[in-house]
């Protein structure tokens, strides 16, 4: 195996510069048209929730401490099987299984979101808002306060959230770039013909004194 230096390997690339662009662009393009044509879009319907305990008429500091701290509560409570099943049921499914949900909130605030995505367009809003008449449902038998309201229900989203061509186009690309330089280097590394005066230094370690030009049949003159 050959020694390899940096300047090696750049020179390796401008040599098979063509192998080098051609595989990231037929990885950008197969991406591209599987993005399009081949994966199902995704949809994503929101639903967003305000949680606020107030023990009396007027809001207190620690009422405000208390409502923060639920909220961590009720994104756990939000995901058990108890009020998935039950969601799944208003949203007249078996289950769950095809939306991917998940629960979000804001630092130091008392905002839940219940974020669904799915295949189907219009599911993917009513599972979001059997989700959260659900947890409010749910919330209020648990600890018997309704403390939990909803501020923006679903809507059925009008275009699709995903895939996302750039995302998948970018990356594409970049695993293309990285296996193109990866088989440039190993192509080079794994030649072992000599065919240059360095080539002869570095496996003989000795300087070449001079080279003997060859000329076929009036063709151009090389060297050897």
């Amino acid at each position: 195996m050959r020694d390899f230096t940096v300047k090696d390997f750049f020179k390796a690339i401008l040599d098979h510069i063509v192998v080098f662009v051609l595989i990231p662009f037929i990885a950008v393009a197969v991406t591209a048209f599987i993005s399009s044509n081949v994966l199902p879009p995704v949809y994503t319907a929101k639903t967003s929730l305000y949680v606020m305990n107030q023990a009396s008429d007027t809001i207190t500091s620690s009422d405000v401490n208390t409502s923060t701290l639920l909220v961590n509560d009720y994104r756990a409570f939000a995901q058990t099987d108890r009020v998935t099943k039950q969601a799944a049921q208003i949203a007249g499914l078996e289950d769950l299984d095809d939306f991917t949900v998940s629960i979000s909130s804001e630092a130091n605030t008392r905002m839940l979101y219940v974020n669904v995505e799915g295949k189907d367009q219009q599911k993917v809003a009513v599972v979001a808002n059997a989700l959260a008449q659900t947890l409010s449902e749910c919330i209020l038998e648990v600890t018997n306060t309704e403390n939990i309201s909803v501020i923006d229900p679903a809507v059925t989203p009008t275009e699709a959230s995903g895939p996302s061509l750039m995302r998948n186009v970018l990356a594409a690309g970049l695993i293309g770039l990285v296996v193109s330089a990866l088989f440039i280097l190993i192509l080079e590394m794994t030649n072992t013909r000599i065919r240059n005066a360095d080539d002869v230094e570095k496996l003989l370690d000795l300087p070449v004194l001079g080279q003997i030009p060859r000329e076929d049949n009036g063709e151009d003159k090389k060297w050897r």
